[in-house]
């Protein structure tokens, strides 16, 4: 293992694009590559691999470039994303990601990405939380209502990618009612995927009534014109798990973390859905 350089950009590139056609198969809403995804992710490649400020990381055999990944510090934890081999090389992504020194290490894969899970698993990785998503009727979809932010200590969310999302964010889609609250992101629309439209993403549903709580959300977030809501689930939540599928949801990333992290996400880029495999 050793640090990317501008000399494995082309190889580099090559293993992500890869990568994204991987997911588009298994996800295709969810994965679906937005215009200029290629050009414009090998542009942001090649401005990660070229900064010093950046931590990217490739396992090379015999001049070959088999993994890479952009290792994250985010607090409680490093988080290596973009993770991706060559096809067979599961051990070189053990390798970088062994490289990583720290107490606890995340990566995502794409929940139906059986092989990679296991492969983690199998090296003491574990599912900590889960990516659900679903697409939204916009047709005839009612104004979103102004939620108030709520006065008491917010619980911490389950552990993500995408960065804090508050109640007091400009945008944000908050409910909160007595004893219920939802907290979501503002629409967001990254550059890579394009699943048709912004994306909601929702990391707290807390109440009595969590079903109906997803779906007031569904509600409000189509209201404001986005096209997919996400909810990140903690990997222990049956209640919400079961709530979030009664409505259509679907298991897009499963989020791996080796070693104890129970602290609030932290991500470098709230705007950015995320990108399963790293």
């Amino acid at each position: 293992m050793r640090a990317a350089t501008g000399d494995d950009l082309p190889a580099v590139v090559a293993l992500t694009r890869a990568q994204r056609s991987r997911l588009a198969r298994w996800a295709p809403v969810y994965f679906n590559p937005a215009a200029q995804a290629d050009d414009l992710h090998a542009g942001y490649l090649g401005w990660l691999v070229s900064s010093a400020d950046h931590d990217t990381r490739v396992v090379v055999d015999d001049g070959e470039v088999c993994a890479f990944a952009h290792v994250i510090e985010q607090g409680t934890h490093h988080w290596a994303d973009d993770l991706c081999w060559v096809d067979g090389r599961g051990a070189a992504g053990l390798e970088l990601l062994a490289s990583v020194e720290a107490d606890a290490v995340a990566t995502c894969v794409a929940a139906e990405d059986d092989e990679s899970r296991s492969l983690l698993a199998d090296h003491g990785f574990a599912v900590t939380s889960v990516y659900w998503s679903r697409p939204l009727d916009r047709d005839g979809a009612s104004p979103p209502a102004v939620g108030a932010a709520p006065r008491h200590p917010l619980p911490a969310p389950p552990l993500h990618t995408f960065g804090p999302i508050g109640p007091g964010d400009d945008g944000a889609l908050t409910i909160a009612e007595a004893d219920s609250l939802v907290v979501g992101s503002p629409s967001v629309s990254p550059p890579i995927y394009d699943p048709g439209g912004p994306s909601c993403v929702i990391d707290r549903v807390l109440g009595p009534d969590r079903s109906g709580l997803v779906r007031a959300a569904m509600a409000e977030a189509a209201g404001r014109g986005d096209a997919q809501m996400i909810v990140v689930v903690d990997a222990d939540d049956d209640e919400l798990t079961d709530a979030v599928m009664a409505v259509g949801f679907v298991a897009q990333v499963q989020l791996l973390i080796r070693g104890a992290s129970t602290a609030p996400s932290g991500g470098s880029d709230p705007g950015r859905t995320p990108r399963a495999g790293g």
